[in-house]
């Protein structure tokens, strides 16, 4: 991949038509894993190119940018997202972007239980970092709803019961906010 290419892509000042533009960029350019791969904060010649550079802003501008072309593609060109499912489901739990998180979990909501039911060893790990997010006062609550609808989808499949779920729940309700609060009738 062309460092080049990512940095203007993912630099570059933000405008109206951000995501479609960029993402058909990086889908002309055969990018798309790259894209992917920088937003899981997995791709390590960026890592050690751009990001370690940076500071924590430019980094956080990486990561989300990243992430929102992903679930740009993932939703309106999604053919060319379905061979990383795999790999999205395997690394989800070593999220560490907020932003990413948001779109990642939108992501996952959006798949299939079929997917699930082919990858059943990726669902205890995503339980327990969803978990992990709802039950942190730092997760923003975008990530948070987006988690609690994320096991409420899945953990039929896994070794979590309704208890489980129910105490997430009414964690999740001890203070809410009016998101939580709005989506939380979609949970009963």
């Amino acid at each position: 991949m062309n460092y080049e290419i990512v940095a203007n892509i993912l630099l570059s000042e933000f405008y109206k038509d951000f995501v479609v533009e960029a993402s058909e960029e990086v889908i002309k350019k055969g990018i798309t894993k790259d894209i992917f791969l920088i937003a899981m904060d997995r791709y390590q010649p960026l890592n050690s190119e751009l990001i370690a550079k940076e500071n924590n802003a430019i980094k956080e501008r990486i990561g989300f940018r990243s992430a929102y072309i992903t679930e740009y593609i993932f939703f309106n060109h999604n053919k060319l997202f379905q061979p990383y499912i795999p790999l999205l489901l395997e690394s989800f739990p070593a999220t560490k972007n907020g932003s990413a998180r948001r779109h990642f979990t939108k992501i996952l909501n959006a798949l299939p239980l079929d997917t699930y039911k082919k990858y059943i060893e990726f669902i205890n790990p995503i339980i327990e970092s969803c978990a992990d997010w709802i039950t942190n006062d730092k997760t923003k609550v975008a990530v948070k709803v987006n988690a609690m609808d994320l096991i409420i989808k899945i953990h039929h499949l896994s070794d979590y019961d309704q208890e489980f779920i129910g105490n997430l729940k009414s964690l999740l309700l001890i203070k809410p906010t009016p998101g939580i609060e709005s989506r939380a009738r979609k949970w009963s």
